[in-house]
């Protein structure tokens, strides 16, 4: 299947249910991306990942059980385009995330253009690659 029509999968990881209903009204008429589950807790993401196998994990920097550096760490082998989200813009949380390895971010208002941002840098990475 060419780039052009292939659907590409979304998975986010985060406790808050309306931050999942933003991130499906971002995607809802992009035909390329199919957002197929949010996991309230990041134990449960970690089991089902590996067989929903998704393009894009987007995860917040706030999880239930696990430091959100282990999270990513731990994501990172399953799929390699991971998204973090925060409320805040804390300089810590973003150092420790791009100490991990994480290079994009994300608010979780969810902002159309923005979403639409991070959209475009993947599917630029997914031709490249």
């Amino acid at each position: 299947m060419g780039l052009s029509s292939e659907r590409f999968t979304i998975v986010l990881v985060d406790d808050y249910p309306s931050h999942g209903e933003r991130l499906e009204n971002a995607v809802r008429f992009d035909k390329r991306f199919q957002f197929i589950a949010q996991f309230y807790i990041d134990r449960a993401a970690l089991v089902a990942c590996p067989s929903l196998n998704p393009d894009i994990v987007i995860m917040d920097v706030n999880q239930t059980t696990m430091n959100f550096v282990e999270l990513y760490k731990a994501l990172t082998p399953i799929c390699g385009f991971i998204v973090i989200t925060m409320t805040s813009w804390d300089p810590n949380s973003m150092e420790a995330g791009m100490k991990a390895g994480a290079r994009m971010f994300l608010d979780t208002a969810y902002d159309k253009k923005h979403v639409d941002n991070i959209l475009e840098i993947f599917l630029r990475q997914k031709s490249e690659a």
